[in-house]
């Protein structure tokens, strides 16, 4: 899709950057092992009615998340679009589906099994969110956001702020 021209319809020209795209990210990725090629993506074509079209400088992944998603599953775009609310169905889609976190800092994704959040500390104190229980090293946390006393206070981490 084309933000600048969504209704360009020429089918030529849409393949041709479809397929100049798709031959650049061919050759830097490797498709399972080395020995699997690369499987062969064919165009789809879009609707272009009801598009929306993103009007600030920030919500860019929003939009591309929501266009894969519409054209993957064959359905319409609205002009109701809220990337606000899209974005907050997409955290609690990846809370909800992503991998066990338990034994990682949600902060700085290193292994609190290994009692240190960063390389050169000795040993961290972790605290839970109290509404995704995930793990976080109270040294990552920024200091604006400690709370003083984490045994009776509910904290929340920045995935769950509100």
């Amino acid at each position: 899709m084309d933000p600048i021209n969504p209704y360009d319809t020429d089918d030529r020209i849409s393949k041709g950057r479809f397929n100049r795209v798709f031959e650049i990210l061919k050759s830097d990725v490797i498709y399972g092992d080395d020995t699997q090629q690369c499987p062969s993506l064919t165009p789809i074509s879009c609707p272009v009615e009801n598009v929306p079209k993103q009007e600030d400088a920030f919500n860019c992944g929003v939009y591309i998340i929501y266009y894969a998603f519409k054209t993957m599953d064959s359905s319409k775009f609205s002009l109701e679009f809220d990337p606000n609310l899209h974005r907050e169905y997409l955290k609690a889609y990846l809370l909800e589906n992503s991998e066990d976190m338990t034994n990682i800092c949600l902060y700085c994704i290193w292994h609190l099994d290994k009692h240190r959040c960063q390389p050169d500390d000795e040993y961290v104190e972790c605290i839970s969110c109290s509404l995704c229980c995930r793990w976080i090293a109270i040294n990552c946390i920024p200091k604006e956001n400690r709370i003083v006393n984490y045994a009776i206070n509910d904290f929340f981490c920045l995935l769950c702020q509100k």
